[in-house]
Parts: structure tokens; sequence; C-alpha cells
């Protein structure tokens, strides 16, 4: 599904209609490539008197990353405007989502049959959507049992990735390379010891565009 600001605009207003009783203001919209979330409602958070808190500048962003169906998109969006009532209105919950929003999701779920959830999870299917190019830095994990695995590096941890995997148990070798191939967007950015396992016969597929990094 392709998403455009006035899209997006035009959807906002359709559920505040329709589920919200057209009590919302629209909030600044925004899009974002972000694969950090799916949907996120930013504001400022104010301590009030008596320990109450007030919210306000709100802006509701929504990532176009990933392809994902109109129908999950759509339950992104309600889920962030529900979030959005409670703020607004300056409703306390019991947590972010509390009493007040499993009430609100469920009763939105129950009427318009809908598939809202507390959190948004992706198959591996739509995270192989994510076919964005990025600089990667793969280090490809050998141990003394022959089995093989690999480790996607964040940039400011890769000098203590690789002064420390060596030093790990039963690893026999450890080599770092720099790769383009989409195929590691999945991986998170390791800032610890993580390793994925991998096979020989699924690096020879997507190994082909590594450059070494010694």
């Amino acid at each position: 599904m392709t998403m455009t600001l006035a899209l997006l605009a035009e959807k906002f207003n359709y559920y505040n209609r329709e589920m919200f009783e057209g009590r919302l203001p629209v909030p600044p919209l925004k899009l974002s490539t972000a694969r950090s979330f799916l949907g996120q409602l930013r504001y400022k958070k104010e301590r009030r008197l008596f320990g109450r808190w007030r919210y306000s500048d709100f802006t509701l962003v929504m990532s176009t990353r990933y392809d994902l169906e109109e129908s999950m998109f759509d339950d992104i969006l309600i889920h962030e405007m529900i979030h959005y009532d409670i703020l607004y209105h300056q409703q306390h919950d019991t947590s972010a989502h509390g009493r007040l929003f499993r009430s609100k999701m469920q009763e939105i779920n129950r009427r318009y049959g809908r598939n809202l959830s507390i959190s948004h999870r992706l198959t591996p299917e739509e995270r192989e959507n994510d076919r964005e190019i990025r600089t990667h830095y793969v280090g490809l994990i050998r141990f003394t049992n022959l089995d093989v695995a690999l480790i996607v590096a964040a940039k400011s941890r890769l000098q203590f990735l690789r002064k420390a995997i060596p030093r790990v148990p039963y690893v026999d070798s450890c080599h770092w390379f720099i790769s383009h191939n989409p195929y590691f967007n999945r991986y998170p950015r390791a800032q610890k010891i993580k390793f994925y396992p991998t096979t020989e016969e699924e690096l020879s597929r997507y190994s082909l565009d590594f450059i070494p990094l010694d």
C-alpha cells in the first residue's frame, strides 16, 4: 500500500468520525521510514499540581518502511488515535496500555470488527519487504563444532565486538564484512554479543556483495 499525507489525513478524519465522535482535532501528521516503530504518538508532558500531568503538542507519525496490508496499517493508526484520545482529553490511565486504553480498544474491536492489539508485531514476510539500501557491518562466526552464525554490529560498537567475539568460548573464527544487501535489514544492530545461527547454504545466497572489512 502506498501512503501519502493526504491519504493519512483522509483516514484520520474517517476514523475520527466513525469511532471517536469527531472529537479529535487533526494533529500534525508525518510519514517516516523508521524501522523501530510502525506508529507513534509524540507529545510534550508537563507536570502539574498534585502529581498530575498535562499533555500537549501532539504529532502522529506513521512509518511507511514496510509494505503493510491496508487493514493492518489502519489498525495501527486507530491504535495511536486511542492514545491521542486519552491524552488530548487529559485522562488518566493506569499505564501506557492500561485499563482505559484496553477498554477503548476492546470496544472498537467489538463494535467495528477491528483487530487492534497492544503491540504491533510484523511477520517475517512483512519484515522482508524492507528493501532500503543501508550499510551493514556483518560478522561471520564459525565455531569449533562447525556451526555458523552471524551478527550485524551497530557502527558505534563495531570495534568492541571485533575484540570481544574472538574471546567467546568455542568461537573458531570471526571475519567482518561490509554489505549493502537489504537482507540484513531484518537484523537488529547489535550493541552487545548476540549470535544468529545461519548455514553455509544461506551464506552463499547473500554474501556475494561482501566487502572484507580487514
